[in-house]
């Protein structure tokens, strides 16, 4: 009970030297002041009217300002201004503060002014930073042009020109430098850098990049977003996301690469990723999936060719670039049916009067005897098309051209003991290479898309 008692009267002591600071006036200077604890003055005379040039505290000082160096065991507290060093072995407090440094075991706290340096074991504040704060747990300031390490959260009011250092949180409004956090960034503008490993949030404009392990928010991006999971702009990308799962924006002049969704409003770049989505696009997607919600390409075809006799095929994305889904089937000069699917990317572009012509590149998996991979066999059709079209309204074209066929086969036919597709019904080129038979010819294809 004593033990508590004693550090109940410690803290009491403590908070009334800091509740009754007010300024001084008619202040005198001393050169030097050494004490065991001020204002109850032993060996000087220096109080609430002094500014001293060196003072040495047992204890602790509390002094109208000092100049010079102001060494405590426990506390200095000057209640008009700190131009110099202080150092105490717990707190350290200044009303108002010239281009000091600061220097304690628990806390700093310069009320108003300019500090150059603050170091402490706990927490920082300060109205304005020219240098720096490192604290173990806490920097609090309104101005920095300099630097913020913390253990655990540096905030800033205002603005930083510099850069902050967390091991959880850093929070400011407006960011010239970089943020780095081992959980969560927040800022309303950044122009440099955010690095967090779960989010980094900027209401406003980055300017520069966004890197985290969760995810990325801002308005306007100018510049990376790199994020484990999600980045989301508000507003435009001028730049490059990229994200484990998706990419969100309103309009993007630049690159989103997305492990499965990227999202766009107006995509006037390239999107790479499973599935593709964006309201109007003179840009690039590639992705399994791409749709174009206006302008874009959402096209069915009927064709037939002899390599395979009747194809349907689905088209989606836009002119640029688009992706083909394609089923068939072969039933001239086969003993049974036999089936293909397919998939590819194809090109199209607009000539006059409703003509164009596309350019397609398509891989067909190929069943021999009805089934596919029969005994594990390779059986496979790569073509290339060129083709010609004419629109004759909007919803239909007629189109024709040539194709050259690649067959990619391990089948041996039980009968003949022939190694490669029966497919083709006729060679160009041919080659083998192990147990694989390629067999290459020039086709045509013709039919209709709607």
């Amino acid at each position: 009970m004593k033990k508590k008692n004693y550090f109940k009267v410690g803290i009491c002591i403590l908070t009334m030297l800091v509740a009754n600071i007010t300024y001084a006036q008619d202040t005198k200077t001393v050169k030097f002041s050494m004490d065991v604890l001020s204002p109850l003055n032993v060996f000087s005379d220096s109080n609430d009217d002094c500014v001293t040039d060196f003072s040495l505290n047992i204890l602790g000082e509390r002094s109208s300002g000092s100049v010079g160096l102001q060494f405590s065991g426990i506390y200095s507290i000057n209640v008009d201004f700190t131009r110099g060093v202080q150092f105490a072995g717990i707190i350290n407090y200044s009303a108002k503060s010239r281009n000091a440094i600061q220097l304690s075991g628990i806390s700093n706290i310069a009320k108003d002014g300019v500090v150059c340096a603050q170091l402490t074991g706990l927490f920082n504040y300060a109205n304005r930073v020219e240098g720096g704060q490192i604290a173990g747990l806490v920097n609090v300031a309104n101005d920095i042009e300099g630097g913020q390490v913390a253990g655990l959260v540096n905030s800033i009011y205002r603005d930083i020109e510099g850069g902050q250092v967390a091991g959880l949180v850093n929070k400011v409004r407006n960011v010239e430098g970089g943020q780095v956090a081992g959980l969560v960034n927040k800022a309303r503008n950044v122009d440099g850098g955010q690095v967090a490993g779960l989010v980094n949030t900027a209401s406003g404009n980055v300017m520069g990049g966004q890197v985290a392990g969760l995810v990325n928010t801002a308005r306007l991006i100018e510049g990376v977003q790199i994020a484990g999971l999600v980045n989301a702009a508000k507003g435009n990308v001028f730049g490059v996301q990229i994200a484990g799962l998706s990419n969100v924006a309103r309009d993007v002049y630049g690159v989103q690469v997305g492990g499965l969704v990227n999202v766009a409003r107006n995509q006037h770049g390239v999107q790479v990723g499973l599935f593709n989505y964006s309201d109007r696009s003179d840009g690039v997607s590639v992705g399994l999936i791409n749709i174009v919600k206006h302008g874009g390409k959402q096209e069915f075809e009927i064709s037939f060719s002899e390599a395979i006799n009747t194809a349907v095929s689905f088209r989606l994305g836009n002119n640029n670039l688009y992706t083909i889904f394609s089923g068939g089937i072969n039933y001239i000069d086969t003993p049974k049916v036999e089936y293909a699917v397919g998939l590819g990317l194809g090109t199209h572009m607009d000539w006059r009067r409703g003509w164009g012509s596309q350019i397609e590149v398509l891989g067909h998996l190929l069943t021999e005897d009805g089934a596919f991979f029969e005994n594990h066999d390779i059986n496979m059709l790569t073509q290339i098309k060129y083709t010609f079209s004419k629109q004759f309204c909007k919803r239909f074209k007629i189109f024709a051209g040539p194709v050259i066929n690649l067959t990619i086969s391990d089948n041996v036919n039980p009968v003949t003991g022939v190694v490669g597709s029966s497919l083709s019904p006729w060679s160009m080129w041919s080659a083998s290479s192990g147990d694989l038979r390629f067999n290459s010819w020039i086709g045509f294809t013709a039919g209709v898309r709607f």
